[in-house]
């Protein structure tokens, strides 16, 4: 995922503890040092909304730079939905 400005679509998820974060942060290959070379992914917070637009409040999410998705591949997607196959 990149910043920009069509909604994107996704699952809230929450957790326990803080430790809970650390390991996203490492599954996500974020060093905890926003906008290193290291990270593949930087953490940021964002304003999430709910099925009505009406908003739940902010979140951390993982975001890539524009250059590092055109360097691995990525594919645009214009519904803003990101699914896994067995959801297909």
């Amino acid at each position: 995922m990149i910043k920009g400005e069509n909604p994107i679509y996704g699952y809230l998820l929450s957790f326990a503890s803080l430790n809970d974060l650390e390991n996203l942060d490492n599954l996500e290959g974020y060093s905890g040092v926003p906008n290193s070379p290291l990270n593949e992914y930087d953490r940021i917070k964002v304003m999430v909304y709910d099925e009505k637009n009406q908003p739940l409040g902010e979140v951390w999410t993982y975001i890539m730079t524009e250059d590092r998705v055109k360097t691995l591949g990525g594919v645009y997607l214009p519904s803003g939905e990101w699914m896994m196959k067995n959801e297909e």
